[in-house]
């Protein structure tokens, strides 16, 4: 199920990303390295349109701006499909402005496009904060439609997820949905070891510089979805489905999450030699053949970012 999701969601925190967050982050980006950026339960891809448009209008502005990379997440594929079209109503003029309207979107009849340039920034996959291995190396991670429907284990293990995935010194954006397991929504003060608070008042944190990383979180015990007393309505947020379990299958991803995740073996040519795990996430095997590259394999939207990774490892 899709929540409510809209662009710029809390202007004020935006404006603070825009104009604060984002230059600092630019910044501090060694030379060479790209900028990251994860968007969880994505939705239907506001959000992830959003910081495009905030990173592009800096980077814009730089000489020698980095590559920027954006991947955009949710366990929900319709809502994919719809993130990856970038087709939103004409509604929509009244959250993006006039001149980010003209600048990064075209009229359709009765719609609005997201321009190739800012959809080609954006990487959108499907995948499982509480069971999926996290993409790392993150600049900027936002976060604002997941936490508040999980119980307080899996709250915990998300945030100790998100510091694994972020580089030190990198963004986590919560934004005015808080974290229902501390007793103040106002900051982490739980996890300072972790991260140190950029602004209380639209929950955006850096990760330690000092603090190493911490290690990757396991699969939560017990339920993972919140449930809220009878009577009370859940916040009109993007919602995470329960899964139901059995020993087996818990007892596998166990084994896979610790010992066996998801790869595949290439040659320096990228042709798939061997697959391991659960690869059908990723990769599309019925387009496998003798000689066949892992980028002519991969699900929509993730042939860019492969290339992107294979390059940086060659």
């Amino acid at each position: 199920m899709v929540g409510v999701t809209d662009f710029f969601r809390d202007p004020e925190a935006w404006k603070t990303i825009a104009e604060q967050v984002v230059p600092d982050l630019f910044q501090r980006q060694s030379a060479g390295e790209p900028v990251r950026a994860w968007v969880l339960a994505c939705a239907t891809g506001e959000e992830a349109f959003s910081l495009a448009i905030c990173l592009e209008e800096h980077a814009s502005t730089l000489e020698d701006p980095p590559e920027v990379t954006i991947f955009a997440t949710d366990i929900d594929e319709r809502a994919l499909s719809v993130a990856r079209e970038g087709r939103y109503p004409t509604g929509i003029a009244d959250r993006v402005g006039p001149a980010r309207l003209s600048r990064f979107f075209s009229r359709e009849g009765d719609h609005y496009q997201a321009s190739r340039g800012i959809r080609e920034r954006i990487v959108f996959a499907p995948h499982n904060a509480l069971q999926d291995p996290p993409f790392s190396r993150q600049s900027i991670i936002t976060c604002r439609n997941l936490l508040v429907y999980l119980e307080p284990s899996a709250q915990e293990r998300v945030i100790r997820l998100l510091a694994y995935a972020l580089d030190p010194g990198g963004i986590l954006f919560l934004g005015s949905g808080g974290i229902l397991f501390l007793g103040s929504a106002e900051n982490l003060t739980s996890h300072s070891e972790l991260f140190e608070v950029v602004d209380s008042e639209h929950r955006i944190f850096r990760r330690n510089e000092v603090a190493g990383p911490p290690p990757a979180p396991r699969v939560p015990d017990g339920p993972a979805v919140r449930r809220f007393p009878a009577g009370t309505p859940p916040p009109e947020r993007h919602r995470v489905r329960g899964e139901k379990r059995d020993a087996r299958r818990v007892t596998e991803r166990v084994l896979l999450d610790r010992f066996g995740p998801a790869a595949v073996l290439i040659n320096a040519r990228c042709e798939v030699l061997h697959f391991f795990g659960p690869t059908r996430r990723y990769l599309e095997a019925s387009r496998a053949h003798g000689g066949t590259q892992v980028t002519e394999m991969a699900l929509p939207g993730l042939g860019r970012a492969l290339r992107v990774a294979i390059e940086e490892v060659q």
